[in-house]
């Protein structure tokens, strides 16, 4: 559980570094692990015997689809997994400007530099503290402890739609609105 909890941790700095660089298209992975790790500590969790805490232990977890349309993040995981493999439709989506007219195309520029897009890194981070609270959320209740968020990151996931409160097991987050 506190693996799982460790590769949150680094893989949140793994993107934070990125984005800030200016590869936020990069850092997807990095928020995929993220997303990996997070929906490993709710297996653990979930599972009362302590039998997939030690499978995790020993390298074998579920894989990541099958978590994810457990816990119901597929599309996220299928969204990620454009930007951590060799898939061009995230270079697609994001970095590639088409330019046509009709069922013509006129040009297609990609840039190759380290570019910020304001849109896309408030997604990503939103992202990264929304996976973060899962996380602490997870650990409070197996360790028993309340967790407390700074407050800015609180009133964004509120702003963005998310039921945020402090309940008797720990910190507590619901789905969008």
């Amino acid at each position: 559980m506190t693996g799982a909890a460790i590769m949150v941790v680094r893989s949140i700095g793994a993107a934070m570094s990125g984005i800030a660089c200016g590869y936020s298209l990069e850092s997807m992975s990095a928020v995929r692990r993220v997303v990996e790790a997070t929906l490993n500590t709710e297996a653990i969790v979930d599972d009362d015997s302590g039998e997939y805490a030690l499978n995790f232990l020993k390298g074998r977890s579920r894989g990541l689809s099958s978590l994810a349309k457990k816990f119901g993040t597929g599309q996220d995981v299928e969204f990620l997994s454009r930007f951590s493999h060799a898939d061009v439709r995230g270079v697609a989506s994001s970095a590639l400007r088409v330019v046509s007219e009709g069922n013509r195309l006129n040009a297609a520029t990609v840039s190759l530099q380290p570019s910020r897009n304001e849109e896309q890194v408030s997604r990503t981070l939103l992202m990264l503290a929304f996976e973060a609270v899962r996380t602490a959320q997870a650990l409070s209740i197996v360790f028993a402890v309340a967790v407390e968020f700074p407050r800015s990151v609180t009133d964004g996931l509120r702003r963005s739609g998310y039921t945020v409160g402090n309940e008797a097991e720990g910190w507590a987050f619901g789905p969008r609105r």
